[in-house]
């Protein structure tokens, strides 16, 4: 009986000791943002444009903080932060920029602040890029056509003007 006691004693003496902390929630949809294709062409930027909900479940205030790594600051325009009351939602847009293509990936951290705690997300992302196969000499030979045919029909316009002379 006296180490039931003790056994009791220790248990309500570590109860006592631990500061009871409230749990921060967090709700990310979608939690990972997948893989982005994108097709790039020599002569402008590919762009997509996507989002994902951040909602506040919790009781309280949330400040949300929103960084990209390094690997993705380049080619992502994002909101930084923002503040979300209790069981208020977002929708977070963002906009996926390449000029050259290649393979980008990284995450998203997603840091949610309140005074009772501090909770970091990682939300991954992949930007698959790949050149473009549009052939730009499909568009020269109508290019060059139609030039031909607008200086034929000039031509023709200032010969029958001297022939009126």
């Amino acid at each position: 009986m006296n180490s039931k006691l003790v056994l009791a004693v220790s248990v309500l003496s570590f109860l006592i000791s631990v500061n009871l902390v409230s749990a921060l929630a967090i709700y990310i949809q979608p939690a990972n943002q997948g893989i982005v294709r994108l097709n790039v062409s020599a002569f402008q930027t590919a762009t997509a444009k996507r989002s994902f909900e951040i909602r506040n479940t919790n009781n309280f205030s949330l400040t949300v903080s929103i960084q990209p790594d390094a690997s993705l600051t380049k080619i992502l325009d994002i909101e930084k932060s923002f503040d979300l009351q209790e069981n208020e939602s977002r929708i977070v847009n963002y906009t996926v920029k390449v000029s050259e293509a290649g393979n980008y990936s990284g995450n998203i951290e997603i840091s949610f602040s309140a005074p009772e705690g501090y909770v970091t997300y990682q939300s991954s992302l992949r930007v698959i890029a790949t050149k473009s196969e549009l052939n730009y000499s499909l568009f020269l030979i109508p290019a060059v056509a139609l030039v031909a045919v607008l200086l034929v029909a000039v031509l023709f316009i200032v010969k029958r003007k001297r022939a009126k002379k």
